[in-house]
């Protein structure tokens, strides 16, 4: 039996689901209903864990029209938060989303690594 899940709508972000069996979704994704609906049905393809290897690939994967995403996002400073590993929330305190972290760790890595490949043929020269 699937839990019940609870949709609350917020101001910041753009959708999370959480492990307490929250979604948490944009009340303003409401005025692009197909937006709505895809990333609905993403948020409720996520596990009720706090990290599994289904849901980072579904987080890798995305949902819905990205162009449609995206200018709702540019629209909209408050949702830039969805980007942040962790952030701060009240009542929640901090809000740790580990898929972002290896995303994040991964980033800075491949930075990392093409600095230190750029300064090593840079020396070899």
């Amino acid at each position: 039996m699937k839990s019940k899940i609870k949709i609350v709508e917020t101001e910041w972000g753009i959708a999370n689901r959480f492990p307490n069996g929250v979604i948490e979704i944009h009340k303003d994704l409401k005025s692009f209903p197909a937006l709505h609906k895809a990333i609905l049905k993403h948020e409720r393809s996520h596990t009720n864990k706090e990290f599994s290897w289904h849901d980072f690939m579904l987080d890798l994967k995305g949902s819905g029209n990205r162009k449609e995403l995206f200018k709702f996002i540019i629209r909209r400073p408050k949702t830039w938060i969805q980007f942040l590993p962790i952030y701060y929330q009240k009542g929640k305190g901090f809000v740790f989303d580990y898929n972002l972290m290896i995303i994040w760790g991964l980033m800075l890595l491949l930075v990392v690594a093409n600095l230190l490949i750029f300064i090593a043929v840079i020396n070899s020269w």
